[in-house]
């Protein structure tokens, strides 16, 4: 019966305020069940410390990101869900957890895993809970949780042992309960607790543990309104705005006195019903009202802004506002009783829009603005599909001028030329008029007289700095007017030489600080000297880097360092320095790649327009920041030759839905830096986010290498514009992801990771430190270190069997070769040895009992001697070298002594020998190394005693920085490596020194002797082990 009554009451109440709006401004953005909430009766909002919006509704508990509702609600077969779906309030408790007040009990919810653990009130002293509501929970400076109840008074809870504290509010002991309805708690500056109940006002002191009760007197003028306190904000120190059912009344902490308003002439001052109020952070107050909607007080001016979120949509009943919040952005968010949520942007883009008056207008397209020019009297025209207009100076009117000849007709482009003349270039030819609206020419096309105009589709005109006026046309390019005899000179086009235009169709023109003009056409950039009538070129060139992006040009503009900006369709924005071009397209920021228009506002910032609405450019910085219809424009679509800059500051940009204008100035940028969190962490599209967050770092298997991230930069002025970047383990630059927010990895090796995100505002504020995430991917334990290990050890063990089983074998088989080499040596030693003394012995026993006449048998039988001595020596060189026993180098050092003493003892030549090293016992050399080295050093020895006639010689060997020697030499009389022929026995040691890759070395002077050296590095030797 009580709702019923209530309901009435309302429609009643709004059927006969005469002071209720229906009307729905923009600046608001609604949010209903078909965006994602749970219900669309609202009745609580609040943001968490990291950013999150919470809103409560009759139907489920919300959490917005800024892009998605999340919805939690009661499941009764589930008790990690939330108690109720009537959520009453929700507040901060931790970094990871919100208390989520309802109808029955509150929660301690999750907010990453959702999970809720469920809290329910005890008897209070009276044994009461009439319905285990906590209507309001409050964590004040000292941390304490309070929780108002509906009738069972206030409680505080001791989360760390889940006990409850609880206070009955009757210290009059005249059973007054209604103060136990306790509908708001607030702190103030000063850390008082402020209570607001169905029975008044009451200050609670915590110290004390008792209650100050301020009621309703009618006795008392100085007393509160209505003992219905709905809400509680402070107005300064000393004071609080108290918001009951009847009005506002200012309560003095000081004097304990009310200032009761009711009957108030302020105009938010009234007897409206208030049903939540909260200061603001700009040092205003937030108050909701039963009729009036949102209303915001200044502080510092009193100045009062209504505005309702009703609108021809809603019932007024369902945009009844049942609660107001303000973000850290400044967005004031409200909830209504059946329409859902409502954004308001307190800090809007100033920009303003006007639209040309309705006129006779079969078309459609009286709003079409195709050009805008300001005169030397500080009027604005605009020339439009229906004709041309001025807005005079300091007024909002706009005027049809020139009506008799442009009615209907597209004002394409208009100039003032020197005397104050209004030039107009239309679809059909060009006009004149003078300063007070008298046409004083008209030009039309003539292609039989080539002084006069190609074309009467006038595309472009402008004035020059020497105030020559140029006219550019569709389909005959350029011509140049001459004020002596109202003649033309026309250029010729579509050819790129240097004295004609690169295109038919004039689209832009600009002039440099040397006088040259800059002409945009659609097939190009010409540069056209006047003084010359010379033409430069520049076209879009797909063989190279550095040429126009396209050809087709809409506009161009100079900055204060002369740089050339262009203005392409399809191609985006260009800077031309003089030498590259440098290209600006939607990955970098701009809403389209079509600019129509390009505006230098200041030094370093440029305002451009396109097709999908305008964007302002810091230069320096490279920052675009883009602007739309969130933003206040009513149109996106912007025409070409229609924007300026004007001499007091303000833009003008004309569009196909009427004119838009602003003062850069006035643009107030969103400076609130925003937190960056991470929403979602997806491993194989499996939610892992609650793991990292209760963990605080994340362990996956190898084949878990497919990781989705999803994050949120929680500003929610405008959300699709916040921007985001990313960085992943040792990558110090950034990955610019734009809007989007989300990053997907793929095929991750295992390892340690490190992710970093962080975003941006809507005006593209960073938060620069972002947020991080670490993880970690296991290797496969094939790839782990313990296996790894072990794998190696067993590899170890198995190189080393077959390296054990490869030296046996071959220490076995060089054995039996060694076993054979002494086999063979003794074999030769003791038969081929012993045969050949024989035929020795013979041959002398031969000599000797052949008859002395016998000259010519003693020659031969000479002959075999020396043969078979010979032979003899070469069998005793080879058996030595077949015997393993000799293989070290100490053995051929020492045979090659023995040799060399026995050889020169009989020839009176002194042979002297140094120390052989016993080192040289741990080199071995292969058999014919040894053979070779003989043989090397046999002949050298031999040649020392034919031909050097020395007194001495000298042997050695010997170890000098790892490089083995053998050196021979004489003291004789020497000769000249220059003017000797090399004989057969130099070319025959040189032979066997490489064959067994020997370095030698000849050395000799005229009588200072001669000396032969081979050598080799160590490391080619084998080590005798």
């Amino acid at each position: 019966m009580k709702k019923r009554t209530a309901v009435i009451f309302i429609i009643l109440f709004l059927l006969f305020d005469k002071t209720f709006s229906y009307q729905l401004t923009s600046d608001f953005s609604n949010f209903t069940i078909k965006d994602g909430l749970a219900n669309n009766y609202i009745r609580c909002i609040f943001q968490d410390k990291q950013g999150f919006l919470w809103i409560g509704t009759s139907s489920g508990l919300n959490k917005y990101d800024g892009y998605k509702f999340t919805v939690y609600k009661f499941n009764p077969s589930d008790t990690t869900t939330i108690s109720n779906n009537r959520i009453t309030c929700v507040t901060d408790f931790d970094e990871n957890h919100v208390l989520v007040g309802t109808d029955f009990g509150f929660n301690i919810l999750n907010k990453f895993s959702g999970k809720s653990k469920r809290v329910y009130l005890p008897s209070n002293i009276k044994g009461q809970i009439p319905s285990n509501a906590a209507v309001k929970i409050f964590v004040d400076s000292e941390g304490t949780i309070f929780i108002g109840t509906f009738g069972a008074g206030l409680y505080i809870y001791d989360s760390k042992n889940s006990e409850f504290k609880y206070y009955i509010n009757d210290p009059d002991n005249i059973g007054d309960s209604s103060l136990d309805y306790i509908l708001d708690i607030f702190e103030d500056s000063e850390k008082r607790l402020w209570l607001t109940s169905y029975g008044g006002l009451t200050e609670f002191l915590k110290k004390e543990k008792r209650f100050i009760n301020y009621r309703p007197d009618k006795n008392n003028k100085f007393s509160v309104s209505n003992k219905v306190v709905t809400g509680i904000a402070e107005k300064d120190k000393n004071n609080l705005w108290i918001g009951t059912i009847e009005g506002i009344n200012v309560f003095n902490k000081i004097t304990k006195q009310f200032t009761n308003y009711s009957n108030s002439s302020e105009p938010y001052l009234d007897k409206s019903r208030i049903n939540d109020i909260t200061n603001s952070r700009n040092n205003k107050l937030l108050f909701a009202t039963f009729a009036k909607g949102l209303s915001i007080l200044d502080n510092s001016t009193g100045k009062l802004e209504n505005i309702n979120p009703a609108n021809s949509q809603y019932s007024p009943q369902d945009a009844y506002v049942t609660a107001i919040f303000e973000d850290k952005s400044e967005n004031i968010w409200l909830g209504t009783a059946a329409a859902g949520l409502f954004k308001y942007i307190q800090k809007k883009k100033e920009f303003n829009s006007l639209r040309i008056p309705e006129a006779d207008n079969e078309s459609g397209r009286q709003n079409i603005i195709y050009s805008i020019f300001e005169d030397s009297q500080k009027n604005i025209w605009l020339g439009a599909e229906q004709g041309i207009f001025k807005k005079p100076k300091g007024s909002q009117n706009v005027l049809p001028q020139f009506k008799n000849e442009l009615q209907f007709k597209s004002a394409t482009s208009i100039i003032e030329d020197y005397q104050n003349n209004i030039w107009v270039g239309t679809g059909s030819g060009l006009y004149v008029y003078s300063p007070h609206g008298k046409l004083l020419k008209t030009f039309f096309r003539d292609r039989n007289n080539p002084r006069k105009l190609k074309s009467d589709t006038i595309s472009f005109l402008f004035k020059d700095s020497k105030n020559e006026i140029w006219v550019g046309t569709f389909y005959e390019g350029l011509s140049k007017y001459n004020y002596k005899d109202d003649t033309f000179f026309n250029y010729p086009c579509a050819q790129l030489n240097d004295t004609s235009l690169s295109g038919y169709n004039v689209t832009a023109i600009t002039e440099d600080k040397q006088n040259n003009l800059w002409i945009g056409t659609s097939q190009g950039l010409s540069v056209l000297n006047p003084a010359k009538n010379t033409f430069k070129h520049f076209t879009h060139n797909p063989g190279s880097e550095n040429s126009l992006p396209s050809n087709s040009i809409l506009s161009l503009a100079f900055d204060d360092n002369m740089n050339l900006w262009i203005g392409t369709y399809g191609g985006g924005l260009v800077k031309y320095d003089g030498g590259m071009f440098n290209v600006y397209l939607e990955k970098d920021g701009l809403p389209s790649s079509v600019i129509t228009q390009i505006i230098n506002n200041k030094p370093g910032y440029l305002w451009i327009s396109t097709d999908n609405g305008i964007c302002e450019f810091d230069i320096l910085n490279n920052k675009i920041i883009s602007y739309g219809s969130d933003d206040g424009l009513q149109s996106l679509e912007f025409n070409s030759t229609s924007g300026i800059n004007a001499s007091d500051g303000i833009i003008y940009f004309g569009s196909d839905n009427g004119l838009h204008y602003f003062s850069p100035e006035s643009i107030i940028k969103n400076t609130i830096t925003p937190e960056t969190v991470i929403t979602s962490i997806k491993v194989l599209n499996k939610e892992m986010i609650d793991v990292l967050k209760k963990d605080g770092n994340l362990e996956l298997d190898y084949n878990q290498n497919y990781i989705a991230i999803e994050f949120s930069s929680l500003d929610f002025t405008n959300p699709e514009k916040n921007n985001y970047a990313y960085k992943l383990s040792g990558n110090n630059e950034w990955v610019e992801l734009k809007e989007r927010r989300y990053v997907d990895f793929a095929d991750l090796q295992p390892g340690n990771y490190t992710f970093t995100v962080k975003g941006s505002n809507n005006d593209l504020i960073w938060d620069e430190y972002g947020t991080q995430i670490n993880f970690v991917i296991k290797p496969p334990f094939w790839n782990t270190w313990w296996f790894l290990t072990i794998l190696f050890l067993l590899l170890l063990s198995a190189v080393y069997s077959i390296h054990k089983i490869a030296v046996f074998q071959k220490t076995k088989h060089l054995s039996e070769i060694n076993k054979v080499r002494l086999e063979a040596a003794d074999d030769f030693h003791d038969h081929i040895g012993h045969t050949l003394t024989r035929i020795s012995l013979f041959t002398e026993m031969l000599k000797k009992n052949i008859n002395a006449d016998s000259t010519k048998a003693l020659e031969f039988t000479d002959k075999i001697s020396k043969a078979s001595s010979q032979l003899y020596n070469e069998a005793k060189d080879f058996i030595w070298s077949l015997d393993p026993n000799n293989d070290t180098v100490y053995e051929l050092a020492v045979y090659l002594k023995d040799f060399g003493e026995d050889f020169f003892s009989r020839t009176g030549i002194s042979f002297n020998s140094g120390e052989i090293s016993d080192e040289l016992k741990n080199y071995i050399l292969p058999m014919q190394t040894k053979r070779e080295i003989i043989f090397i050093f046999k002949e050298t020895m031999n040649n020392a005693l034919k031909h050097s006639k020395a007194e001495n010689v000298y042997w050695e060997t010997y170890i000098k920085e790892n490089i083995f020697y053998f050196s021979f030499k004489d003291d004789g009389i020497g000769f000249s490596l220059e003017l000797i022929e090399e004989g057969r026995g130099i070319r025959n040691i040189k032979s066997r020194s490489e064959k067994i890759h020997f370095n030698l070395e000849f050395n000799s002077e005229i009588n200072n002797g001669s000396s032969v050296t081979t050598s080799t590095s160590l490391s080619k030797l084998n080590y005798k082990k």
